[in-house]
């Protein structure tokens, strides 16, 4: 049980084991997207059809304001956004769609298309195959031709969070004693439907559901919104794949199906005065004990909203420590992937203000000086692993 107020902040990096696409590949993806319903439009073209998609027609109406546009005028919009997106060629799509406001109907579209398609690909093969493809897309012939068990590798690390969670729990209405939180950057809502339906595979919390999903619900920030409002459902319901035959009448069901995932998704750009989420994100920050941050790039306009530089610096939680009498000691843990220097920089400066203090090359445990007698309340604890391995291998609270 997490009897200590525990917070989880997650990056893109923390979904990757479980298939959802990180930056630059998720550009590619949407630009794929884009590129599969142009081709559609050109089919229909050919054949002499004039099928539409209402989905695409609204999203061009809110940009353009013409109720009835042509097949010619919808394939330019569509490729416009194909062209500007590889011009710009950005790391992350969320800047280039706040910079782009004509585009963002589209981007969300084309955004909730390849993260449940990924989701229904994760079910179907049983496994994160983004292991697969970086094999696959390995600039070394070798790796390319070697095969991959995806199955063989430790991905799931919600299972670590799971067990955390029901120790020590005797009886359903116990599961509310836990004090942990979640702040995800993600839109994907595979870490709830994982915790629901696992805590409804264990008996004697499966007598009462009404108590599982009083635990769940509030437990859960999607900063930049989520493509599914209720993840408590069982069966998931799964996107249908790219049909065969590529016309916009075949693939209108799929398109209407991301267009209903998409409306919970928000961008940079039109999120700025969420502050119900903001504020109860930082209350949660403000009130942890044990904090892990994973697979999370230390974005600078993301670290502003969470206020980290304020409420994680070693002097806030150092006189965060001596209001306590010093029995509060806070622990922050956060993954750096193959210890990015960038990454490392970054974390320095928004965690303790200096960019050099986490430049070591490898996991460590860095203690900020004490004041007024007190020991450190302030505890930062690096890993250079993957989230499993970082939660299995180096931070030892779980």
């Amino acid at each position: 049980m997490f009897d200590q107020p525990t917070v989880f902040i997650l990056g893109a990096g923390a979904s990757w084991h479980y298939n959802y696409p990180t930056g630059e590949d998720l550009v590619r993806r949407v630009i794929g997207k884009a590129q599969i319903v142009i081709k559609c439009y050109d089919n229909e073209l050919q054949l002499g059809h004039r099928n539409s998609s209402s989905v695409i027609n609204d999203i061009y109406k809110d940009v353009f304001n013409i109720n009835d546009p042509t097949h010619h005028q919808i394939k330019d919009f569509l490729q416009n956004f194909v062209d500007r997106l590889t011009h710009v060629d950005p790391p992350v799509i969320d800047y280039f769609l706040e910079w782009n406001k004509d585009l963002q109907g589209l981007g969300k579209l084309f955004i909730a298309w390849v993260m449940l398609e990924r989701e229904r690909e994760y079910k179907h093969r049983g496994g994160n195959v983004n292991r697969e493809r970086i094999h696959r897309e390995s600039p070394v012939v070798r790796e390319r031709n070697e095969g991959v068990d995806i199955k063989s590798y430790k991905d799931n690390w919600y299972r670590l969070l799971l067990y955390k969670i029901v120790t020590e729990c005797q009886e359903s209405s116990n599961l509310k004693n836990n004090k942990v939180w979640f702040i995800t950057f993600n839109y994907d809502v595979s870490l709830e439907t994982y915790l629901y339906k696992g805590l409804r595979a264990i008996q004697f919390l499966k007598k009462n559901d009404e108590d599982i999903e009083n635990f769940l619900s509030n437990r859960f920030i999607h900063m930049y919104g989520k493509i599914r409002q209720n993840p408590f459902v069982d069966p998931i319901p799964v996107i249908a794949p790219v049909p065969a035959e590529k016309t916009v009448k075949t693939i209108a069901p799929l398109l209407n199906e991301a267009h209903i995932a998409s409306d919970g998704i928000k961008t940079i750009g039109d999120n700025k005065h969420d502050q119900d989420a903001i504020t109860a994100a930082t209350q949660m920050i403000e009130h942890a004990q044990q904090i892990y941050i994973l697979g999370y790039g230390f974005d600078k306009i993301n670290n502003d909203r969470l206020n980290l530089q304020k409420l994680l610096s070693q002097d806030s939680l150092n006189q965060k420590g001596l209001e306590y009498q010093k029995r509060m000691q806070t622990r922050i843990c956060f993954t750096n992937y193959q210890d990015s220097n960038s990454i490392n920089k970054k974390a320095g400066r928004a965690l303790v203000g200096r960019d050099d203090v986490f430049l070591t090359g490898e996991s460590f445990i860095y203690k900020s000086d004490g004041v007024g007698g007190f020991d450190s309340r302030a505890i930062y604890e690096k890993s250079i692993k993957d989230v499993y391995e970082a939660l299995e291998r180096d931070f030892d609270t779980l």
